[in-house]
């Protein structure tokens, strides 16, 4: 994929606008990501997702894989040819024309009517003439006759027009060159093949699962010792956050950047304008989602350390923490354990899943702007409640999450994962 991409991008380059760039370069940047995900070093202590049933995953991989050969074909098949014909079209050779014949052609189907620009037309190189009816590059039809009609009104039949013939190729000409709008069809290969990525990258993902006990005699860290103090890691960073939205939005907003500057020069049909519209909102969408995370990075930050002598149901532990930076915008800081279940399931032909939060203890409640900023809570596990599990169509995870209220900006909201476990062991 990323050779793809790398060999795209410098066809592109090659050509009069190296702007376009951004096209080929979202599947480099779809590559990598996967490749990033797929082969990224895992933290000490963590355990893979359980294979559960390979069939399931396999599923997912073949699928992952036919999204990505599928967008691939269809890239290298036939969008690359015919957007090297677009670009490298800027520089053939321009050449008067007679226009023959001109219309709108109609082509029914199921899914409706389409149109497209019928324009055949006579042109002479070195003394030979030549015939053509290729309008664009990219030709195709699509709905809306509106749009049709008014090109087709520029070439009444019986006029002197000017084509664009291809120097090494006299046989093959235009009358439009160029990008149209109908580069934007390259968006949909794109999409496909960084769906197929992501897919396969997620089912090679590991988990951030700590490793529980495997044998019954074999005790926790600390058992039967001192109590351990652990620094327990949020699950994710406010920074990852932010970069990850960030890349994602300038890569969206980029591309769609393109095709409304082209909109500037050649409006498009309103049906487009209204396809494109959706794409430009989900942009400003991401921007606004960038910019949250953005004020998120001048939160106060939370250290969090968790000491016991063995996490399991009834034990003790005790929970200190401290906070850095603009601390004195925290209101309010609540601490509660977590405890959430997510299940797998087949709903007819697909494969669903659910998570759900089953349990929720109070650690710490407090508006003390002192207790807030550094402080300490002792407490004790309720009796019952069920250890961390694992398995293929389900797990139990336990967190503590913290949250500290501002008023008029994001709050800060962290998890941290820990492993609950079984009484056994305590």
């Amino acid at each position: 994929m990323i050779g793809i991409g790398l060999v795209a991008s410098i066809g592109v380059l090659r050509g009069s606008r190296p702007v376009l760039f951004l096209i080929p370069g979202l599947v480099v940047a779809a590559g990598v990501l996967g490749l990033t995900l797929v082969w990224r070093k895992r933290r000490p202590g963590t355990v893979s997702v359980p294979k559960g049933s390979r069939r399931g995953i396999a599923g997912l991989r073949f699928l992952a894989l036919m999204f990505v050969v599928m967008g691939g074909a269809f890239l290298v098949l036939w969008y690359l040819p015919m957007l090297k014909t677009s670009l490298s079209s800027m520089k053939w050779n321009e050449t008067p024309c007679l226009i023959l014949t001109s219309g709108v052609r109609e082509h029914s189907g199921r899914n409706g009517t389409t149109y497209s620009v019928d324009i055949s037309y006579r042109y002479t190189v070195e003394g030979r003439e030549y015939e053509s009816r290729r309008y664009s590059s990219f030709g195709g039809s699509s709905s809306g006759r509106a749009g049709k009609q008014s090109v087709v009104a520029q070439y009444p039949v019986g006029s002197q027009r000017v084509c664009f013939v291809n120097p090494e190729n006299p046989s093959e000409a235009l009358l439009k060159p160029g990008l149209g709008w109908e580069a934007f069809l390259g968006l949909f290969p794109l999409l496909f093949m960084g769906i197929g990525v992501l897919l396969l990258a997620g089912s090679f993902r590991k988990t951030g699962f700590q490793r529980a006990p495997s044998g019954i005699g074999e005790a926790p860290p600390g058992q039967g010792n001192l109590p351990f103090t652990d620094d327990l890691k949020g699950e994710t960073s406010p920074r990852s956050r932010f970069v990850s939205i960030l890349v994602t939005a300038l890569i969206w907003n980029g591309i769609v950047a393109v095709f409304i500057w082209k909109a500037m020069e050649d409006p498009p049909e309103a049906g487009m304008v209204f396809f494109l519209g959706i794409f430009a909102v989900v942009g400003l969408g991401l921007l606004v989602a960038a910019g949250y995370s953005a004020l998120a990075l001048l939160n106060p930050r939370c250290h969090v350390q968790l000491t016991s002598s063995g996490l399991a149901p009834g034990a003790e532990y005790a929970i200190s923490w401290s906070f850095s930076g603009a601390t004195r915008r925290l209101e309010r800081l609540r601490m509660v354990w977590e405890g959430r279940e997510q299940v797998a399931y087949r709903s007819g032909k697909s494969n669903k899943s659910k998570r759900v939060v089953f349990a929720r203890f109070l650690v710490a409640d407090m508006t003390d702007p002192l207790e807030m900023i550094q402080s300490a809570a002792h407490g004790r596990l309720p009796e019952g409640i069920p250890p961390s599990f694992e398995a293929p169509d389900n797990k139990l995870i336990w967190v503590l999450r913290v949250h500290g209220t501002i008023s008029r900006w994001p709050d800060v909201d962290e998890s941290y994962q820990v492993t609950v476990f079984p009484k056994l062991w305590q």
